[in-house]
């Protein structure tokens, strides 16, 4: 600051003396800069002075007039940034282990916690493929299969440092599973199908798990055969086939085995082996029991070889049909022209549950 001051100085003799002074203020300045060094810098170049560790230096900058300025250099340093990302197969078991290894189809999902991270790129890649993500918490599908792909992650602070962690990765092929199995509907007289596994490679271990109505039952082998227990189970039933393969890979010179699995899943339906024969037909044109008709022959299309003769009170043969498959094959009075009255039936069949021979009366009321 300035400022112009006017003193007097009065004298006996009544001579005074008047005095004039300019006063000028140079201010001290106090100056302090601050860094930050990232990991892996040190020693640190700043200023003229080198800085191996967090520390803070202090000196003094005279000036012509006397007004010192002070500097301090204090040097920071970002120590605990250090990348701390986890992986994890079903996002809920994390770990943070090498190498990661993966069955063909699963997901790797990552998540960094790296303390004042603010930007995070991962890359994931192999001779031939290459994904990026810029998430925190980002997901990578294994869709293709490879041992010789990595994975990396570069994280950024808020400072502006930077810190890099890789993993080895191995994507390994997993098995395809599904299965078949005979009779596709089994019936309720026997509840019983054999079970054929069609996975492939078919070198697994096969682990069948199926519902009973009562809970879980549970098989192995590549081909059991499963029978429903209970008197004339009916309903559908969950069959799940579990394949587990065995899958060995090289790591840091040494052999290692990992377990992929896949699983398939089915609904089988077990259905009513029991014919039903009625005693009445309406042939009155409403669509409504219209035909004569034996009740799940068609519908479960167990007895295909089959053979039905109808009789009038006479002892006339009015129809007759062979090996039917369709609801218009059986006997509808009206097409006969066959008036009211009692009728006969003979019918036999043939099929995997044995022969069958039923005889019966069919009452017509139009």
């Amino acid at each position: 600051a300035e400022a112009d001051t006017t003193f007097v100085l009065p004298a006996p003799d009544g001579c005074d003396t008047t005095l004039h002074y300019h006063l000028h203020v140079w201010p001290n300045r106090r100056v302090r800069q601050e860094r930050v060094a990232c990991p892996g810098e040190w020693p640190v170049a700043w200023e003229g002075y080198t800085f191996d560790a967090p520390d803070s230096v202090t000196f003094t900058l005279p000036d012509s007039h006397g007004a010192d300025s002070t500097v301090t250099l204090v040097m920071t340093g970002d120590t605990a940034f250090h990348a701390a990302p986890y992986y994890s197969e079903d996002g809920r078991q994390w770990h943070d282990t090498v190498p990661i290894v993966l069955c063909l189809g699963q997901s790797l999902h990552l998540c960094d916690s790296t303390e004042g991270a603010t930007a995070w790129r991962w890359t994931l890649e192999s001779d031939d493929w290459r994904e990026e993500s810029e998430d925190r918490h980002a997901v990578f599908h294994a869709l293709h299969s490879t041992l010789s792909a990595s994975l990396t992650l570069d994280v950024t602070s808020g400072f502006g440092c930077h810190d890099t962690l890789g993993w080895p990765l191995f994507v390994l092929p997993s098995p395809e599973a599904d299965f078949l199995w005979s009779p596709e509907n089994p019936v309720d007289v026997t509840p019983e199908v054999q079970l054929f596994s069609q996975t492939r490679p078919d070198s697994c271990h096969y682990l069948w798990l199926v519902e009973s109505g009562e809970g879980t039952d549970t098989l192995t082998g590549d081909t059991p055969v499963y029978r429903w227990p209970g008197n004339l189970p009916q309903g559908t039933f969950g069959v799940t086939l579990a394949a587990t393969m065995e899958v060995a890979f090289l790591f840091q010179d040494s052999v290692h085995t990992h377990i992929c699995v896949d699983s398939a899943k089915h609904v089988v339906e077990i259905v009513t082996a029991w014919l039903q024969f009625p005693n009445v037909v309406t042939p009155n044109g409403d669509g409504i029991n219209d035909r004569w008709e034996v009740v799940n022959l068609v519908e479960m299309g167990l007895y295909s070889m089959n053979e039905l003769w109808i009789y009038n009170a006479w002892g006339v043969l009015v129809f007759h049909a062979k090996d039917i498959r369709r609801h218009e094959d059986f006997w509808d009075p009206q097409d006969t022209r066959s008036p009211d009255g009692t009728y006969y039936y003979r019918f036999s069949a043939k099929g995997h549950h044995g022969l069958i021979r039923q005889n019966g009366t069919i009452e017509v009321l139009h």
